[in-house]
């Protein structure tokens, strides 16, 4: 029987151009929770998103909640990155005429395009498309999910249908980035390239071409490996994992437990800890195994991020250049409806008096 709800709005807004978390983006969700004994939330709307409050099957509104907050989190980078990487396409596109390479925009799986990266309804068409092949061509799953390097067995303990595709398709989208950070890697060299040229027969006094080189060096010099091979979701389990197993000195398999419980503690070169939430992801910690592929998914998604705001200020330090081109950057502020679905408990009747 489904679940009767009352509810709760809110409304909050992110300028995506300033710094966002997926810490404070549940902060902002929290602040409206409610506070009078005997509630409880059981689930969350978000109509930009497309969630619903759900009424019916495994209700879990802290794993449902922090999932809608990565959705958002993915949204709100959505909305800073396309405008970065339309002024760089654009200035490829205008210094094109110079000879340079002809770029391949096609996501390795599925047939997408880069372009569909920006779409609103991105994540419905991957669930829609994952959905069908683990029901229908897990094989063809498989071979996706090879090329984008995610384990199909992410972690073994994920007994529940529903939360193991759930896992696979968050997987899925936090990976298909790697393919526009090696495409910004490709094409700022492309344009420096495109600004030599510039610079040789249309306009040699303003040196574009240096001024570009010396933002590169300034800002991507240290995560140009991270923009050419950025880690992928099995090599950031691996690390975890080889992490954990040499922090414990510990012979046997390690579980969802033991790296649950030292998490906090993993870095990565450059980045450092790889992700922003505060620990425990549930306070339950009844689900290890679900909350590590959530987790693990998170800093995939943490360290794309983290990539792209070093790109912004790359951008920003050749904006000069972009507005010789006519090309103008602006970030939009986003305003992120929510409506937190809540339960009251029952009174308790009085004592029948005699």
């Amino acid at each position: 029987m489904p679940i009767e709800h009352d509810h709760i709005n809110t409304e909050f807004s992110v300028n995506v151009a300033d710094a966002f978390s997926m810490q404070k983006i549940y902060a902002e969700i929290q602040k409206a929770y409610p506070t009078e004994p005997g509630v409880t939330v059981t689930s969350i709307t978000v109509p930009l998103l497309s969630i619903v409050c759900k009424d019916f099957g495994i209700i879990d509104p802290i794993n449902d909640i922090k999932n809608a907050v990565t959705r958002l989190y993915n949204k709100f980078m959505q909305a800073f990155v396309n405008p970065i990487w339309t002024a760089l396409y654009a200035l490829y596109n205008a210094l094109k005429k110079f000879g340079l390479q002809i770029l391949d925009l096609k996501l390795p799986v599925f047939n997408l395009h880069i372009s569909d990266l920006f779409r609103d309804d991105i994540y419905d068409t991957i669930k829609a498309i994952v959905t069908d092949l683990y029901k229908h061509a897990q094989h063809e799953l498989e071979r996706a999910m090879n090329i984008l390097k995610i384990p199909y067995n992410l972690l073994d303990d994920i007994a529940s249908f529903e939360k193991h595709l759930e896992s696979i398709i968050k997987n899925i989208m936090v990976s298909l980035w790697d393919a526009l950070l090696r495409l910004i890697k490709k094409i700022i060299d492309l344009i420096q390239k495109g600004l030599q040229a510039y610079d040789l027969l249309v306009y040699k006094i303003l040196n574009l071409s240096l001024i570009w080189k010396a933002a590169i060096d300034k800002f991507l010099k240290q995560i140009i490996d991270l923009l050419t091979h950025p880690p992928s979701i099995e090599d950031i389990k691996n690390a975890i994992y080889a992490f954990v197993q040499r922090l414990k000195n510990k012979i046997g398999k390690i579980t969802c437990w033991d790296v649950i419980q030292e998490i906090e503690k993993f870095a990565l070169p450059i980045v450092g800890l790889p992700m922003d939430w505060y620990m425990p992801l549930n306070p339950k910690v009844n689900t290890p195994c679900i909350d590590l592929a959530q987790i693990i998914a998170d800093m995939k998604l943490w360290i794309n991020n983290f990539v792209l705001q070093l790109v912004k200020k790359f951008i920003q330090a050749v904006n000069h250049i972009l507005e010789i081109f006519a090309l103008k950057i602006h970030f939009p502020t986003i305003h992120v409806p929510i409506t937190l679905c809540i339960v009251r408990a029952t009174p308790t009747p009085p004592p029948k008096t005699a």
